[in-house]
């Protein structure tokens, strides 16, 4: 006889709810993309209604162009950049929302007037001692400025030839792609000549090298590197016909010494369940005949997601607040005092201790911009860089150099080892090609390049 047995067998399984999904969803999308996804949502579900405040959303920053004024008094005065600019976004004004990235002031002075002299192709229209004087700075110090600005975004603006322009572009590209080798020679060979009808051939006489190898460098240029840096800028409206570039997804203020979080999309996103389908769900849910209606159901259904929605978007503020505050408090040091205050930071540290997961920690954190006291906006990704203070002094090291001895990675590393950093040569390397900033030959080469182009 066949005895069967049943037993019970208790078993723990992980799942993910479609809530949770929907909810680490809306947490990694950028404040840009999230509003456009509201808007979205608003269009798709009739039963959701309310509206995106752009203005709320948008920047507001100290008067004076440059977001890192920390020379800017507490208090002072602020001013609506959207109200002040109602014209399209410029390509200047594009390259401007870049100069917190220099730290000297002076350079910075020096670079803002640089970008006030780039056309709108991306050409510096100006000598660059011209430049200098109308600073008032050392001509040395416009050259560090322009070289810092032909990196912004989009790179090889500032340019004065084509040869510059196209040369930039290229040597920022080979920190990301493997450039052909004959790049530069090739570019060096057509730039300034003629146009001719076998530019192929003449290349490859010049360099005497094969055909082929001239054809696939020629291709990866034309595909990769434009003539007209500046056109690669697509220029950006107001807000209320299309969504800036960078915008805070959490701002940090400085209130009478304590430093305070606030979440922009809290005040900004206004979303609610429309009237008429609450009180069609509420008569439904009361009345039970209804819950096999195809109709009633739909509506249901559509309530449900909006409500969920308005949960998710609630969870996410809630998160983002949580998680930047832990990070202020970390950090508290270098939004006040500047890069050389950072802190080590893990965002596996911030999850333990905000009870969050990690990977919510880096949902919360990727792709994001935070505005600090000084209306600076920087990348969350600042805050775990420990690296940042060896760099930051690295840069100011290099920005004092004599330009016509600069400074090799060995010599680099022993600057630094004087100032308490040890440190490879090999990581220095690194560091410096992070910063975009060329080797000791390299920057020789580009002011010898300069000061003969400024003398013809």
């Amino acid at each position: 006889m066949l005895v069967t047995r049943l037993e019970c067998v208790p078993r723990t399984e992980v799942s993910v709810l479609p809530q949770m999904i929907a909810a680490g969803a809306l947490l990694e999308l950028s404040l840009p993309d999230l509003a456009e996804d509201v808007a979205r949502e608003i269009h798709d579900n009739p039963a959701l209604e309310g509206e995106v405040k752009w203005e709320q959303l948008w920047p507001r920053v100290h008067r004076g162009w440059w977001p890192r004024a920390r020379e800017a008094t507490p208090g002072a005065a602020e001013f609506d950049w959207l109200a002040a600019h109602a014209q399209p976004i410029s390509l200047q004004d594009h390259l401007r929302q870049q100069l917190y990235t220099i730290d000297d002031a002076i350079q910075r002075k020096a670079a803002a007037l640089i970008i006030a002299h780039i056309n709108d192709d991306g050409y510096l229209t100006e000598p660059i001692g011209e430049i200098a004087e109308l600073a008032g700075v050392r001509r040395e110090v416009a050259v560090r400025a322009l070289s810092e600005v032909r990196h912004f975004d989009p790179v090889g603006c500032g340019a004065r030839s084509l040869h510059e322009a196209l040369l930039t572009q290229l040597r920022d590209l080979a920190a990301e792609v493997e450039v052909p080798p004959l790049a530069e020679a090739v570019l060096a060979v057509c730039c300034g000549r003629p146009p001719t009808r076998d530019l192929v051939g003449m290349v490859s006489r010049e360099l005497k090298v094969p055909r082929r190898e001239i054809e696939v460098t020629l291709t990866f240029v034309r595909s990769r590197l434009t003539p007209y840096p500046g056109r690669a800028y697509r220029r950006q409206w107001p807000p209320e016909q299309a969504s800036p570039r960078l915008l805070p997804d959490a701002t940090v203020r400085d209130e009478a010494g304590r430093l305070v979080v606030e979440i922009p999309e809290s005040r900004a996103i206004e979303l609610r369940v429309a009237e008429a389908y609450r009180r069609l769900d509420e008569g439904f849910v009361r009345v039970s005949r209804y819950s096999r209606d195809p109709e009633v159901r739909h509506v249901r259904h559509q309530v449900a997601l909006a409500r969920a929605f308005i949960d998710g978007l609630r969870q996410r503020v809630a998160t983002m607040e949580r998680v930047t505050e832990a990070i202020v408090r970390r950090q508290a040091a270098f939004i006040r005092g500047g890069a050389g205050f950072l802190q080590p930071l893990t965002r596996k540290e911030i999850a333990e201790q905000t009870g969050l997961h990690e990977s919510t920690v880096c949902r919360a954190t990727k792709g994001k911009f935070v505005q600090l006291p000084c209306s600076e906006l920087v990348p969350f990704s600042t805050f775990f860089d420990d690296a940042l203070p060896t760099k930051t002094l690295l840069k100011q090291l290099i920005a004092n150099e004599d330009p016509r001895a600069p400074l090799s990675d060995p010599q680099l590393v022993g600057l630094l080892q004087e100032r308490g950093i040890q440190i490879a040569r090999r990581t220095v390397t690194k560091y410096r090609e992070k910063l975009r900033v060329p080797s000791a030959a390299e920057r020789k080469a580009a002011m010898q390049l300069t000061v003969t182009a400024s003398v013809a």
